[in-house]
């Protein structure tokens, strides 16, 4: 098969600038999306393969088939930038792949491809309204590295500068405005435990449940990211074995400390509960709208929170649900704490009777919705219908299966 008919049947991913970096991957904005004229649904053997592409090496692509007078008319595409850099829309999507080998020693880079692969493996089985949306999942055991990529879900912004967009506002006076503010932050809390008590459905702790792993979209629904500490729990596993109700033999220290429960951080048998623990530790910052321990040291946090079980203050002010939620999720008996379906059942208990925020989400959606039909973003050739390119893009997503 030459090389036009290889693209015939490739979906091309131009990623542009870098949106995050974490310790091991890169997250990038996704600047265009080209996608075969046809896609056989039926036929799995034939569905495109999706590759990545960067700004210089498309426009070269694009430039060599000007020059050799080739169409483009064979795909079809969404455009979210220009070629002058103005953006039409912002792209549904990102890109996650592993940082640049230089930046990572051996083991680094071996830890990230693993974590990589365990995020597509346990996204790929996840599908709930609260957690981020894999789209496609690039992870065979053997490959060269830079072929391993998550095409997921994008964000409007991150928990943490929710947070921060909060904290900026809290002396406006105005009732209304502050209402609305804490419709949002119960219903963000709402939206985390829900996809937690999913999770620990499946018998699936997270393992790092932190702000700055949770993300906002443009309706406002908060999701779950960032699953590379996630892990599946089983009784008969040989390497972490179940030692007791809710205590396994797993990894220590692994997470973020300061949201992290103490029996995680001195190697102690720990379980779903755990993930209780760091829940607990979100939900003071969404209400304090303040860093937790943000003035302990390693150190001192270690003795005062571990040893000696300090907490932070609660204010009375706090709805009383958020009160009741906090103390019990920071119960140092881990046996102590709530499960999340209990806690799923406080917030829902405790939510203000006007939901201001939960009717500005509709209608958010509603408008989405709206600005998704008009298609007024797509670029399409003459032959075929936005409706039309816009089912085969889905089709072409829903249908690749995640290859690890």
């Amino acid at each position: 098969m030459n090389e036009t008919a290889n693209q015939d049947h490739e979906i091309r991913v131009t990623i542009g600038d870098e949106l995050g970096e974490g310790g091991f991957n890169q997250v990038l904005a996704i600047r265009k999306i080209s996608f075969p004229s046809s896609i056989d649904k039926k036929n799995k053997s034939v569905l495109p393969s999706v590759v990545i592409v960067n700004d210089d090496d498309d426009d070269a692509d694009h430039h060599q088939q000007e020059e050799s007078g080739s169409s483009t008319s064979a795909s079809n595409y969404l455009v979210y930038e220009s070629d002058d850099g103005e953006c039409t829309s912002i792209s549904p999507y990102v890109l996650k792949r592993l940082r640049d080998r230089d930046d990572m020693d051996e083991s680094q880079y071996l830890v990230g491809m693993r974590d990589l692969r365990k995020e597509a493996s346990i996204l790929a089985e996840l599908k709930h309204d609260n957690i981020i949306r894999l789209y496609h999942g690039n992870c065979p055991t053997r490959t060269d590295p830079k072929n391993l990529f998550l095409v997921l879900e994008r964000f409007e912004k991150s928990l943490d500068y929710q947070i921060a967009l909060w904290d900026r506002h809290r002396h406006i006076s105005n009732k209304l405005y502050q209402d609305m503010i804490t419709d949002q932050q119960r219903s963000i809390s709402t939206d985390i435990s829900s996809a937690m008590n999913y999770l620990h459905e499946r018998n699936i702790i997270f393992r790092d449940l932190k702000p700055e792993n949770i993300g906002i979209d443009s309706t406002g629904v908060a999701k779950l990211f960032d699953f590379g500490h996630a892990k599946k729990l089983k009784s008969n596993d040989p390497d972490c074995p179940k030692v007791g109700p809710d205590e396994y033999k797993l990894t220590s220290d692994i997470g973020t400390r300061r949201y992290m429960a103490h029996e995680v951080a001195l190697s102690k048998p720990y379980g779903l509960s755990a993930d209780v623990y760091s829940f607990g530790a979100v939900l003071y910052e969404i209400w304090s709208l303040e860093q937790i321990w943000r003035d302990e040291s390693y150190d001192s946090h270690a003795k005062n929170v571990y040893e000696k079980h300090k907490r932070p203050k609660i204010m009375r002010t706090w709805p009383s649900c958020v009160r009741s939620l906090l103390k019990s999720c920071w119960a140092h008996n881990p046996t102590s704490r709530p499960s999340f379906a209990t806690i799923v059942q406080t917030l829902n208990k405790g939510k203000n009777k006007n939901r201001i925020y939960d009717e500005m989400r509709e209608t958010l959606r509603e408008r989405t919705r709206n600005i998704t039909k008009s298609h007024d973003h797509l670029k399409v050739s003459r032959t075929r219908t936005p409706e039309t390119v816009t089912d085969d893009m889905s089709a072409a997503f829903e249908d690749l299966t995640v290859t690890t």
